[in-house]
């Protein structure tokens, strides 16, 4: 009966060994250590990157770790890679697959992701890619002379729109933002162009400034337009200056 006994037991020592290990007795790939090492590299190494609209972006997607060097690679966008056409994807070679962007547009912004798969598992790496409208104004007239007392004054603050961009235009004098006075001004273009009605030679003349401020790339600008000539311009801003004066000075009094 002994026998019989220590004979089962060795059977399954061999049946248990054979379950386990593999040719020349070496241990068989288990899931967790299959593909455990699989690493992705991108080059540029950046979380973001941000260039011009027209401008070119290449990221290098790199992978490593796996028992053998036969990689599955790809690039993907979060709303589609090929939509615009501008996005060009190259295999190089078993590990490295490089993702190509010209003549960019403000569409090919987005989250780009490279993917590396091997031994059953995979990695993922992600970039965000920004391309901005750099923002220029459509008029840059400056000054603004000679303009006749009680007629109406348009001034510009357009800017070259990107479609889909939103914009948001404020107009100040003097530091104070200017009121939305239908009977005195008008605001058209969503502020875009800034009227004042029956000009005041003796209260109108100024330094206006306007500022644009990209909503959708962060990106903003302005400019400063002299209204009503040089010298009634700074009779104008030298009046408004005295006045703040006395009123800090003197609140009681004015």
């Amino acid at each position: 009966m002994g026998q019989m006994t220590a004979a089962f037991l060795v059977t399954i020592a061999v049946l248990v060994g054979a379950t386990t290990t593999g040719n020349a007795g070496k241990p068989l790939p288990t899931d967790e250590v299959r593909g455990s090492g699989i690493r992705v590299q991108l080059a540029p190494n950046a979380a973001t990157i941000q260039r011009k609209i027209g401008g070119e972006v290449s990221v290098m997607c790199t992978a490593s770790g796996a028992q053998e060097d036969n990689y599955g690679l790809m690039w993907t966008k979060h709303n589609g890679i090929d939509k615009t056409g501008n996005v060009v994807v190259k295999k190089l070679d078993a590990r490295n697959i490089v993702m190509e962007i010209t003549n960019a547009t403000v569409a090919d912004s987005g989250f780009y992701q490279c993917t590396a798969s091997a031994d059953g598992q995979y990695v993922e790496k992600s970039v965000d890619i920004f391309f901005l409208n750099e923002l220029r104004f459509v008029e840059m007239n400056n000054h603004l002379d000679q303009i006749p007392s009680r007629t109406s004054v348009n001034i510009s603050c357009r800017v070259n729109k990107v479609e889909g961009e939103k914009l948001r235009t404020t107009w100040t004098k003097y530091g104070e933002p200017i009121p939305a006075d239908g009977n005195k001004y008008g605001f058209h273009e969503g502020g875009a162009i800034f009227q004042i009605k029956e000009f005041d030679l003796l209260s109108d003349p100024g330094e206006y400034v306007c500022k644009v401020d990209n909503l959708t790339t962060g990106n903003k600008i302005k400019q400063i337009i002299s209204v009503g000539g040089h010298q009634n311009a700074r009779r104008a801003t030298c009046v408004n200056h005295c006045s703040k004066f006395c009123t800090n000075m003197f609140p009681v009094f004015v």
